[in-house]
């Protein structure tokens, strides 16, 4: 029993003196802009336990003297560190703010490559999307044939020259672009009535009977007086 119960001390006294020995680091993430954008992507620790602590700071915590860290953003790995616990640290990760030049009234879908994610933007001959990922993107303008996959690592991207029309595409298109037109339009009809009510009167049809009735009675008395009073005039009117 005696051993027993030393041996549950010594456990207990050296998982104290490791918790009193936890190194805690203090990281701020940052764009390659210099912008911190802790908030923004998610830490991941080989050796510890990461946390984020506000919008600019993350807390890990571990016993080891060195420890892995990744940064994702969308999915995406951006930064991969081997880092000694004694120190904070400010991490550069390879997010950029992406621009973009192309010809007006188009509808541009942008995918990253390997995730669910893109971006849909239509309407503008220039776009900025901020803190984007390094890594492959695949750039589709609906409606026509044009695809194209660029690695991107920064900088402007431009996407500029002539499109053949995709029929197939626009065809698939055209469902939509009917509702939200006829979405559109009976909303506006809405907005402008407001709150007029339309008031429609019944209209009521009276029939004069007694005038029907002296016309009925009219055409009787004509139709008497053209009978032949006699046979010699009956006779008469067959033969004319």
């Amino acid at each position: 029993m005696k051993f027993a119960a030393i041996i549950i001390l010594t456990l207990i006294s050296a998982s104290t003196f490791q918790l009193h020995n936890e190194n805690v680091i203090w990281l701020t993430i940052i764009n390659q802009h210099d912008e911190p954008i802790s908030s923004i992507v998610k830490v991941k620790v080989i050796g510890g336990m990461a946390e984020l602590y506000n919008e600019t700071h993350w807390i890990v915590k571990s016993s080891l003297n060195r420890i892995l860290i990744k940064v994702y953003r969308y999915d995406i790995c951006v930064g991969l560190f081997n880092v000694e616990t004694d120190k904070n640290y400010k991490l550069k990760v390879s997010v950029s703010r992406m621009k973009i030049e192309t010809l007006g009234n188009i509808a541009l879908k942008v995918s990253l490559i390997g995730t669910k994610h893109y971006w849909m933007i239509t309407g503008k001959t220039s776009y900025t999307l901020e803190n984007m990922p390094h890594g492959i993107y695949e750039f589709e303008i609906e409606g026509t044939t044009f695809r194209k996959t660029i690695y991107f690592d920064g900088g402007t991207i431009r996407i500029k020259g002539e499109f053949k029309v995709d029929l197939k595409g626009m065809l698939k298109m055209l469902p939509i672009i009917i509702i939200s037109t006829i979405a559109l339009e009976l909303y506006e009809a809405y907005r402008k009535m407001g709150s007029v009510k339309l008031k429609i009167k019944p209209r009521i049809f009276k029939i004069n009977w007694k005038k029907k009735s002296k016309r009925k009675i009219k055409n009787l008395r004509k139709m008497r007086d053209k009978r032949p009073k006699s046979l010699a005039e009956a006779l008469l009117k067959t033969e004319t």
